[in-house]
């Protein structure tokens, strides 16, 4: 296959999905099949023509990567085999940040600061009346009460907080103090199911 030619083909491609950024392109050639991301450095997925990576389904497999730079130009470079690789990132870059991520010790807004003082009564009365009446809509259609959690204390969310290294929301330190998440998922939040205390502690440390 020609390299060079298929490199002005992604380049061209990958500059009309990209604009003026600069922008990468990664393609796994599996021999016969083929798996891509594109990103720019501020969106994170980029749409590329299959007609553009027509021409890689000859490519011996292995890894190809695309970088385009906003002044036009680019590199092209092909690694070997992927059998070995599959489908992960090996990362050694102790400077390496998800977008998103940032370094640890950036400053923290003063509102986010765990406190200790208690929510909110406005909001914690609004979210109170709010899911009162989801639960009467329930109980009217199902038959019974939605089944909650009981909700947590002021003293729990706020111990917490004390791990977290923040305070959480006044709605949603309200909506712990209504029920400590939502495990089989009825609607509280809609189509999303909100986790408990104890779990979002542990995915956030």
């Amino acid at each position: 296959m020609d390299f060079d030619e298929a490199a002005r083909d992604l380049a061209t491609a990958l500059r009309s999905a990209a604009g003026a950024e600069e922008a990468v392109l990664q393609v796994r050639a599996t021999g016969g099949s083929l798996a891509l991301d594109a990103w720019t450095p501020t969106r994170k997925w980029l749409r590329i023509s299959g007609s553009s990576l027509r021409s890689l389904f000859d490519a011996p497999a292995g890894a190809y990567e695309l970088r385009l730079r906003p002044d036009g130009s680019y590199t092209f470079a092909a690694g070997g085999a992927l059998s070995p690789v599959g489908d992960g990132w090996l990362v050694f870059d102790e400077n390496f940040r998800y977008p998103g991520h940032p370094r640890p010790g950036l400053l923290r807004p003063a509102a986010a600061a765990p406190t200790g003082a208690p929510t909110d009564p406005a909001v914690l009365a609004e979210v109170t009346r709010l899911c009162e009446e989801f639960g009467a809509h329930y109980t009217r259609i199902k038959g019974q009460a939605p089944p909650w959690p009981a909700g947590r204390t002021e003293e729990d969310i706020a111990a917490a907080e004390a791990r977290i290294g923040a305070r959480l929301p006044e709605d949603l330190r309200a909506l712990y103090r209504v029920a400590d998440g939502d495990p089989e998922q009825v609607g509280l939040l809609g189509p999303y199911s909100c986790n408990d205390l104890d779990q979002v502690v542990s995915d956030y440390t």
